[in-house]
Formats: C-alpha cells, structure tokens, sequence
C-alpha cells in the first residue's frame, strides 16, 4: 500500500496553513508531490533585508518542508533559476518539483527531471523582461513494502495560463511525457499540475491507456477559493497505468485554504 499527495505549492503564499497541512499530513503520507517549490541558497538580500518572502513567495521553502518532513528523503529539480515566476528576482533563487519520500520506503532509482521537457520553451527573457517558465517531469522509482511503484511528477506548461488549451508546446510535452511513461513497466503514477483542460488533445495524449482518476471519481474541480471563478478550474491530476489497484482518491475536504491549488490524495497497492 503506498499513500500519495501530489498539490502545486503555489510558492507557499498562504505559508502558514501551508506548513500546519504538511505536518498535519506528514504522519500518513508516504510521497509527497510538489510542484512550485522554491529554493535559495542565501538568507537575505541586504544586511537588513530578509528574502524569506519575495513578491508574496516563501523562497526559502524547501528548507522550511524539509524542516517539518525530516522523516522524509527530499528530491528536489529545479526548472528555473534567478525568476520568481516570470520575473526576475534580482537574487540567486530557483523554483520546481519536488518528491519528499518516507525513509521506510526503498527508493530504487532517481533519474532526475527531463531535460528535453524542460527545453521546449525558450530560455531567454521576452522584450518586457519577463520570462516563459519552463515544464518539469521529475521520475522516481521506488518500493512500498515489496511492491515497485514508478511515480512521475509533473509541472506542466504554464502559458497561455488562463486558457489551458492545445499549443504547439504542449502538444510536444505531451508527447515527451507519453515515451517517458513507455520506458518504464509495471506500475506507474503520473500526477502534478499539468496546466491542461480535459478535453485538449495534449491531455489526451498522455491519459491515453491510463485510467484518468479525476474524471473517474466525479471531481469538478481542483483549483481553491485563492484562483479567478472565471477561469478554468482544471489543472491537477492523477493518472494511473491498470496495474495499480485503487483503494481511494479524492480532494482533500474540507477544502484548505493552503494554495491556489487543491490536493488531490491517492491510496493504491
């Protein structure tokens, strides 16, 4: 049996709720799957200014959950660096995906994040500054009890942001995804924020063969209170090959209030 959590962090805006629902968390969850987590190496800009917090992001937040999961093995992939999501921080930070795995579980392999997803969009500032963030798909294989499970982790995407429809990029990333999944056999967990409507061909794509536990178990939406009515309430999935046997999902309820994004908590063998 393994328990899976998989929530986009949303660089730890809502931080102190944030932290109480990982503890909280913490005593059941087997692998923890973030997205948007954010890393610095210093611990201020100036003398008299702290960087805990920059444009609202806890950028010191993997040092901060790994505070709070020290039973856990952190696997952290940056995707950017110097960008506090598209603009530039002025000092040294990093943002991506995370895997924080429990020590009783045996981790066989640890890959790293897909450097040719990663390359899909360009790395070069727009002429305002800004930046297009870059897709992560960070790989882990590892063992609950005797059972082998590979567990993929997904930041998709982002822009168009509002949209989540079909791009030349994503229609790519999707295909990317899709061969990874291919390499490895048995059982395979792909979840994350994948920034991608149901009914694109992108999604499609990457859910094909794979039972989409989002729509199989009724849920409308994944998004918290923190995001616009307006826009899609889609975003977050969790995608199982037919080796997996579920024994439950779902949103964790009542809703926290701990991101712009709600968790989504698999149990399977």
């Amino acid at each position: 049996m393994i328990k899976l959590l998989t929530l986009n962090l949303w660089g730890g805006q809502a931080f102190d709720p944030l932290m109480s629902f990982v503890q909280e968390q913490a005593g059941t969850v087997d692998v923890f799957c973030f997205q948007e987590m954010f890393d610095t190496p210093t611990t201020r800009i100036t003398a008299t200014n702290e960087v805990t917090q920059a444009d609202g992001v806890r950028v010191n937040l993997l040092s901060e959950i790994k505070r709070r999961l020290p039973r856990y093995d952190a696997y952290y992939a940056p995707q950017q660096a110097g960008y506090i999501f598209r603009r530039a921080a002025g000092f040294s930070v990093t943002s991506g995906t995370a895997f924080f795995v429990k020590k009783s579980l045996t981790v066989e392999k640890y890959p790293g994040p897909d450097s040719a997803l990663q390359a899909l969009v360009d790395s070069q500032p727009l002429p305002d500054g800004t930046l297009k963030q870059p897709a992560n798909l960070q790989i882990v294989q590892c063992h609950a009890e005797t059972t082998p499970f590979t567990i993929f982790n997904l930041h998709g995407l982002i822009w168009p942001a509002i949209a989540k429809s079909d791009t030349k990029e994503r229609l790519e990333q999707a295909k990317i995804v899709r061969t990874q999944m291919k390499r490895c056999n048995g059982k395979r967990i792909l979840c994350g924020d994948f920034n991608l409507n149901p009914d694109t061909d992108s999604f499609k794509i990457m859910s094909a063969g794979l039972r989409d536990l989002v729509k199989e178990y009724g849920i409308t939406f994944t998004r918290s209170s923190f995001f616009n009515p307006e826009w899609s309430q889609f975003a977050d999935y969790v995608l199982v090959s037919k080796e997996v046997e579920v024994v439950n999902f779902g949103v964790l309820k009542p809703y926290p209030e701990i991101s712009d994004h709600l968790p989504l908590l698999l149990e399977c063998r």
